[in-house]
């Protein structure tokens, strides 16, 4: 898990349902995003909250990562 800076938006790693975005304040899931493998382990934001890191893994157990734009995924979540 990690917060953004202003404390405004918490991100998890939903183990087997991706990454989750909530509203801090409300506790309103308000994205939800799905990953390329079935096993989401590690979620992070960038410095400037501007990106976010999604650690996953295939059925192989194989190790991935993907960089993902927060404001994309944000407004594509409402």
């Amino acid at each position: 898990m990690d917060v953004t800076k202003d404390s405004k938006y918490l991100i998890a790693a939903a183990v087997t349902q991706g990454v989750k975005i909530f509203d801090v304040k409300t506790g309103d899931l308000v994205a939800s995003l799905p990953v390329p493998g079935p096993y989401c382990k590690q979620v992070e934001f960038s410095f400037s909250d501007k990106y976010f890191i999604a650690v996953y893994e295939d059925r192989d157990r194989q190790s991935y990562m993907r960089i993902y734009d927060f404001k994309k995924i944000l407004q594509a979540g409402k």
